[in-house]
């Protein structure tokens, strides 16, 4: 069985493409605490596709680290303390993100609490590598799995997330 084209992937790749350069054009400012750029013009339905390539996937990714390090070198002095973070979720596309926050608190990216567990991936995986990305320097990159556990121990979710940007 063949699988069919996703209707109007080029027209929708170039709308999120301006979408999320138009979004990104400026540094925010105003906001209290956090703020956050989702993905566009349902770009996380398509993004998410079995139809779509890993090497259009690639692509984008390698465009959101851009925009990420875009807003990174636009960031106003009154802000240098600001984290600029692209959070990456493949599990639940929905929530990619940039995430920029401004908390005086640290950034967890690993705890159990017995219903939730999330822990970093592995050292020897390597993001850039396994998308065939290139991440500027200066910016970190962290992958975590997260795990939802019911009461009968059963693991009712799975996934990885990967965090690019100023940790």
């Amino acid at each position: 069985m063949r699988m069919k084209k996703f209707r109007g992937l080029k027209r929708r790749i170039r709308k999120f493409y301006n979408d999320v350069e138009e979004e990104t054009r400026i540094f925010p400012t105003g906001f209290e605490g956090y703020y956050e750029y989702h993905l566009p013009d349902n770009g996380a339905y398509w993004l998410n596709s079995s139809k779509v390539s890993n090497k259009l996937k690639s692509e984008c990714f390698q465009f959101l680290i851009n925009r990420t390090k875009h807003l990174i070198d636009l960031k106003p002095v009154k802000l240098e303390d600001a984290k600029v973070v692209l959070m990456i979720d493949f599990h639940y596309w929905y929530a990619t993100k940039i995430y920029i926050f401004n908390e005086p608190e640290e950034f967890k990216l690993e705890w159990n609490d017995g219903n939730v567990s999330v822990e970093k991936v592995e050292d020897f995986r390597d993001f850039a590598k396994e998308w065939n990305v290139k991440v500027p320097s200066g910016l970190s990159v962290i992958g975590t799995k997260s795990k939802v556990i019911n009461k009968d121990y059963t693991v009712l979710y799975g996934g990885e997330t990967w965090y690019i940007g100023h940790l």
